[in-house]
């Protein structure tokens, strides 16, 4: 698996846990009572906990780390989530490299979390920054 052209994709599995729900609300104190308040959200409109937004979007960060040589910078994130992700569920996460800008090192990319009926929960542009990767070739 590869992202160094544009067109590269990679998918993988993500699924978050309550602990994981907990955790993050922990440390960003985002303890707002449908993420964390297992009976509340049984009487919600979605009937169960759902993950923190930025906790499921932030799924992205773990490829940006581990799939790159380097130094590598998240330098920019746009967020649109369309439908909840919920606790204990198994998603697909989708990581498209859209351009390289050569000159700056910057990546952008498309990201996209869909759940097991392969409705869009989360789509996301993002841009990275890895002088290794992303550099001008040299001719």
């Amino acid at each position: 698996m590869s992202l160094r052209e544009p067109g590269d994709t990679i998918k993988g599995q993500i699924s978050f846990s309550r602990e994981d729900v907990l955790a993050f609300a922990k440390i960003t104190g985002d303890d707002y009572p449908l993420h964390v308040d297992e009976e509340l959200t049984t009487e919600s409109e979605f009937g169960k906990p759902i993950v923190q937004g930025n906790l499921a979007a932030s799924s992205f960060t773990k490829i940006a780390g581990t799939k790159f040589p380097g130094e590598t910078i998240l330098i920019q994130k746009e967020i649109t989530f369309l439908r909840p992700v919920f606790v204990d569920e198994t998603y697909t996460l989708s990581i498209k490299l859209k351009s390289i800008n050569n000159q700056l090192n910057i990546g952008e990319f498309r990201n996209v979390i869909k759940n097991k009926e392969g409705k869009t929960c989360i789509v996301f542009k993002s841009q990275l920054k890895n002088t290794e990767v992303f550099r001008k070739s040299s001719e």
